[in-house]
């Protein structure tokens, strides 16, 4: 081990000196785990300034940066195809319905399935009454105004 010449295994694990505090004993213990390196320093250094000091000496590697789970531009072609697909009557692969549903899913993450039927259902009904010249009060401006935050720039939600 770099950091300490007198390491040593310790059954699974690597016991050295503390790179931190740099004591006479060896309290420092390391071991690969399921999901990356795990250290402790039984002497009560932080083991956050650990991990930052294991990195910055190249003993492990600094953590790659997370990258978008789905890209945004992707989710929207392939809604927007597979929407026309439906509105042609074309046959849909089961694959690309649950595709489908997990892009809507996260189009429309902070919102239940009926609270996004309801919004999209009050926009027509809105509509609707624009075209009969109802009368409009305030409050179905503002019911409005938050329907459209809900649903806009998102297609329709598929039954989920």
């Amino acid at each position: 081990m770099a950091i300490d010449p007198d390491a040593r295994p310790y059954g699974a694990e690597w016991r050295c000196r503390c790179i931190l505090h740099q004591g006479k004993s060896q309290n420092l213990y390391i071991k690969d785990g399921a999901h990356g390196v795990i250290w402790h320093c039984f002497a009560g250094c932080d083991g956050r300034a650990i991990g930052r000091e294991l990195r910055r000496l190249g003993i492990i590697p600094a953590p790659a940066p997370a990258a978008p789970l789905i890209d945004r531009r992707m989710m929207l072609d392939f809604i927007r195809r597979h929407e026309h697909r439906l509105r042609t009557r074309r046959s849909v692969p089961r694959e690309d319905t649950r595709t489908y549903r997990q892009y809507q899913r996260a189009m429309y993450a902070p919102y239940s399935a009926a609270q996004v039927a309801q919004a999209h259902l009050f926009i027509e009904v809105f509509q609707a009454d624009l075209m009969n010249e109802k009368p409009i009060t305030a409050a179905d401006e503002s019911k409005l105004i938050n329907s459209l935050e809900i649903v806009q720039g998102r297609s329709m939600p598929y039954e989920w």
